[in-house]
Order: C-alpha cells, then sequence, then structure tokens
C-alpha cells in the first residue's frame, strides 16, 4: 500500500509540474528564429516574418504590426492587418505549429520544429 501511494504522489507531482510549465504566457522568445516545416521555413525576428517555399523562388516578407501573447499561442498581426496564430507549443521549445485559420485565407494546420 506505501508503494502505491508514492507513486500517485510521484505521478500527481509530475502532472503539476507539467502543468507548471504550460501555465506561463509565451513571449516573442518562444517564436524568434527559424521554424522548418513540411512546406516551407518560416524566420521570425522581431519585425518580420520571412516565408521561403520549398521548391520555388518564392519568398515572402511579412512586416508584423504587432504580437498578442496567451499561454497557449501566438498571434503574429503582420501587414497589412492580416494576422497567423501559433500555438500547439512544446515545452522543450522545439516545436510548433500554425494553426488552422478559420477566416481569411483558411489555411491548414502546419507543423514546425526549430531548424538544425
Amino acid at each position: 500500500m506505501h508503494t502505491l501511494r508514492l507513486c500517485s504522489l510521484v505521478a500527481a507531482a509530475m502532472l503539476l509540474a507539467s502543468s507548471a510549465a504550460h501555465a506561463r504566457k509565451l513571449t516573442q522568445s518562444d517564436i524568434l528564429g527559424t521554424w522548418c516545416g513540411n512546406e516551407a521555413k518560416y524566420v521570425f525576428t522581431r519585425e518580420a516574418l520571412t516565408v521561403t517555399w520549398y521548391g520555388k523562388a518564392d519568398r515572402r516578407v511579412l512586416p508584423i504590426n504587432s504580437w498578442d501573447f496567451s499561454d497557449t499561442w501566438i498571434n503574429v498581426i503582420w501587414s497589412p492587418g492580416h494576422n497567423t496564430v501559433f500555438g500547439e507549443f512544446s515545452t522543450d521549445d522545439r516545436s510548433m505549429a500554425q494553426l488552422a485559420n478559420t477566416k481569411g485565407d483558411m489555411g491548414p494546420r502546419r507543423p514546425f520544429h526549430r531548424c538544425k
């Protein structure tokens, strides 16, 4: 019975620690840098999002007007008056996803990982 109680306490502590890691508000440092996806590479700076599509000469630089942050998503508001929401940030800061757009260009969910 003592072992079962100890295992339960350890599991509860691990769950609490995991929840605490996700409870912090995301910041620019969580998204700045280079991210690789299946179809494109995204480079985030404080001022712009550069999208380079693989296998195409198409490269777009989107000036960033502002940012919104929560504990689960980052909303990037870019010119001219558009936005893209990113979420599903991993606790090790190595993966995230561009969330599916429900308005505007109706884009799909796109997974990304930190480029090596």
